[in-house]
């Protein structure tokens, strides 16, 4: 059975972008543990961390995205969401952790961080 992927949800997004995420992706709700993050957008807060911890350690994530709403966010405060799960220092170094912004009118991804280390392309269709 394929490990499933993890995404990061980051505040200000609403729930129907979380809907339209998953397609957006080219991923489905069976391959993909959804946390959306109701911290304040600027923290990485108690709950959020241990939520991350819990996939994963828990569930298994292979990677983690951290995305956000283009309408409410810059790429520099997903770029602080990615630096803050790095360096809090009980996520794998070898878990890729992604940055990207969602268009919530069209729904286009855009890549702000490439998680991989050593790996021009993004798993799973971004």
């Amino acid at each position: 059975m394929q490990k499933k992927a993890v995404i990061g949800v980051v505040a200000r997004m609403d729930w129907h972008s979380t809907l339209v995420l998953l397609p957006a992706m080219g991923r489905t709700r069976y391959d993909t543990v959804v946390v959306q993050d109701v911290e304040t957008a600027k923290e990485l807060g108690p709950g959020l961390k241990k939520r991350v911890i819990n996939m994963v350690f828990e569930q298994g994530a292979v990677e983690l995205f951290v995305i956000g709403s283009s309408s409410t966010e810059k790429a520099e405060d997903i770029m602080d969401r990615v630096k803050k799960l790095r360096e809090c220092g009980e996520i794998p170094e070898n878990l890729p952790i992604h940055g990207l912004l969602i268009d919530p009118e069209t729904y286009k991804l855009d890549l702000v961080h490439r998680g991989y280390k050593n790996d021009d392309s993004i798993q799973g269709g971004i």
